[in-house]
């Protein structure tokens, strides 16, 4: 009979560094505010840059690395421009390897829409269809998709005890978060 799991059980693949089994961890950095954010856009395209506030957002965060003694090994975002402006006011001495499949949901022309206009447009959009695309862009399984394929790679490919960064998104971080 299966065991009862309890709200403190996690994932048999998610580990604490200091637990049995224990290889690699990955750490998920959402880009700062965007203009995309502000405009309430669905998801904006990829050129959309971070406002101040975004900045300030990621200069906040990077207290996190003294307070938290952190340190990456390897260190990937986002071809997103404000996922790429995140990285380097995040981490301004590190290299990054640009991976285009931790874009965020390609939303093809639904991208300058607003949530209000795109409902209007596309009323039978939501609730959401893994396999629907947004109009000429693609499908959240395709997201998904794509989202782990990286995720795997990295995590089958680094060596052990690597300590991973991902600057993305928070579509492409829902994806990775489903998936362990």
């Amino acid at each position: 009979e299966p065991k009862e799991k309890d709200s403190e059980t996690v994932h048999e693949l998610v580990r604490l560094p200091s637990e049995p089994g224990f290889t690699r961890s990955v750490y998920l950095l959402r880009h700062g505010w965007a203009v995309s954010n502000e405009k309430r856009l669905i998801n904006g395209t990829p050129e959309h840059s971070l406002t101040e506030k975004g900045k300030r957002q990621v200069r906040a965060a990077r207290k996190l690395i003294k307070l938290y003694d952190l340190s990456f090994t390897h260190c990937f975002v986002s071809h997103w421009k404000r996922a790429r402006e995140t990285a380097a006011l995040f981490l301004p001495d590190q290299n990054f390897v640009v991976d285009r499949r931790l874009g965020e949901t390609e939303p093809g022309k639904a991208a300058l829409m607003n949530f209000t206009e795109f409902v209007a447009r596309y009323p039978n959009f939501f609730p959401i269809d893994p396999d629907q695309p947004f109009p000429g862009g693609e499908t959240h399984r395709q997201h998904f998709t794509r989202a782990v394929d990286w995720f795997r790679e990295v995590t089958s490919t680094t060596e052990e005890g690597s300590q991973i960064l991902a600057v993305c998104h928070t579509g492409t971080i829902s994806c990775l978060l489903q998936h362990v």
